[in-house]
């Protein structure tokens, strides 16, 4: 079953709450990204995504980090040896 949009945007929040982190304005930010733009995106895209945000690619890469390791995205398989991250399809497997 796929996860829709406004499912992920419910789901990932209480995930990160429920795992002990917050839900900083940087996170919230690469998690809007992501939802809004189906296909998995490489931190730089992301970036591009938020510039009018103004969040800073340190901050992106420590989201992305902490949103893999609690199992909410995944690293897409790409041969062009740049990582591509999406949603997972089930953010409250782990």
């Amino acid at each position: 079953m796929p996860v829709t949009a406004a499912h992920a945007r419910h789901a990932i929040p209480t995930a990160i709450a429920s795992k002990g982190f917050r839900l900083t304005g940087p996170r919230r930010a690469v998690v809007d990204a992501l939802v809004d733009h189906a296909a998995p995106m490489s931190v730089a895209e992301i970036h591009v995504r938020l510039t009018e945000r103004r969040v800073n690619l340190v901050s992106i890469y420590r989201a992305v980090k902490l949103l893999c390791e609690l199992g909410l995205l995944r690293v897409a398989d790409t041969s062009k040896g740049t990582q591509l991250f999406g949603l997972c399809r089930r953010c409250d497997s782990r």
